[in-house]
């Protein structure tokens, strides 16, 4: 009998392990699995390499494809500042893009913040951008369609907020960060300290002081 289920196993095809991602957005998007809707951002899936697409009226479609979904492993949340990655997505259709790096590093001193220094007037960027900050979890930057550079640099500057809030979440509460964070977002300490303790998950903390940068300037 052994040896007879050693024989089906062996003839049976292999079943490759679905990986448990966790999705989340700026702005909460429709996620669909090889063209078929399973849900809206944040959520969690299970991925076996399909194509996901995530689609918002008024926003570029983002296609996550296999190759960026599969580079999960950040070293997690302890890890985070250092091990973080940024890509930019492939969307529907070609575009011509620059490659808009964002990169925060834990530093003795204190918290290096570097963004889109070097940005110049009219040059094509991602339409979207997704970071990987913990193991298996993606944040997903959809920008508006049509956006104005005003609109877009905007939009980058708020991208950056997020960035430092997703890489440095297990250090919220830390006097530097707080600094950091204040100086980036242009936010009070006290309004910075209130969102993070409001908002419980790295993902909510940081689209909470997006939106604050957002209300401050009356967007």
């Amino acid at each position: 009998m052994k040896i007879f289920l050693l024989v089906i196993g062996l003839l049976c095809p292999f079943q490759a392990t679905a990986e448990s991602l966790y999705l989340a957005s700026n702005v909460a998007a429709d996620v669909y699995v090889n063209g078929e809707k399973a849900g809206k951002t944040p959520m969690r899936l299970e991925y076996g390499g399909e194509e996901i697409a995530l689609k918002k009226d008024g926003y570029n479609t983002a296609v996550l494809t296999k190759p960026y979904l599969m580079r999960g492993r950040s070293g997690g949340v302890a890890d985070g500042m250092d091990q973080m990655t940024s890509e930019s997505v492939n969307i529907s259709g070609a575009f011509a893009a620059a490659a808009v790096t964002v990169e925060t590093t834990a530093g003795v001193a204190g918290y290096v913040i570097g963004g889109v220094a070097g940005l110049i007037a009219g040059l094509a960027i991602p339409p979207a951008v997704m970071e990987l900050y913990a193991d298996n979890h993606h944040f997903i930057t959809l920008f508006p369609e049509n956006a104005t550079q005003q609109e877009t640099l905007y939009a980058l500057k708020q991208m950056e907020a997020r960035h430092l809030v997703l890489a440095g979440f297990d250090r919220q509460f830390q006097p530097e960060f707080v600094n950091a964070l204040s100086i980036q977002a242009q936010l009070p300490e006290s309004t910075v300290k209130r969102l993070l303790r409001e908002n419980p998950t790295p993902d909510g903390a940081a689209n909470a002081v997006a939106a604050a940068m957002a209300e401050e300037l009356n967007l």
